[in-house]
């Protein structure tokens, strides 16, 4: 948290990274973490790193799910991304401030809000999610 209770990125990144299970499961893909929770539900952070110093590109994921029961499935997905729940862009918009004004840090604070989560439908056991440059996402199937 910064100066005047700003919420960096990293603040709203930890949040929804609760919101895994406690249990890990096995994963085809380095670049996420699969778990299960004490209910039976799933919750799969993935991610998309870039290096500090670069601008990155759009990763498509395809999450394939073995075992779900019959039915129509929904994933709800929270993301932390240069949209969502991230002040990094106002904030370099604004010039960098070292002292933002007061009505800075309230469009700031606005900024750094998590957004609501997403709900997809998964077809065919399958969901396809694009995550942005330096973006994560946790999804929840229930």
């Amino acid at each position: 948290v910064a100066a005047g209770g700003l919420h960096k990125p990293a603040f709203n990144i930890f949040k929804i990274l609760h919101l895994l299970g406690d249990k890990r499961l096995s994963a085809s893909d380095s670049q996420s973490l699969v778990t299960k929770r004490a209910d039976g539900s799933l919750a799969i952070a993935v991610w998309n790193y870039s290096a500090p110093d670069s601008s990155g590109s759009p990763r498509e994921v395809t999450l394939n799910f073995k075992g779900l029961a019959a039915g129509p499935h929904r994933a709800t997905i929270n993301r932390v991304d240069a949209k969502h729940g991230s002040l990094l862009p106002l904030y370099e918009k604004m010039g960098r401030p070292q002292w933002p004004t007061r009505e800075q840090q309230k469009e700031l604070r606005q900024a750094s809000q998590l957004p609501p989560a997403q709900t997809q439908q998964i077809r065919d056991n399958k969901l396809k999610i694009t995550l942005p440059p330096f973006g994560l996402a946790v999804v929840e199937v229930r």
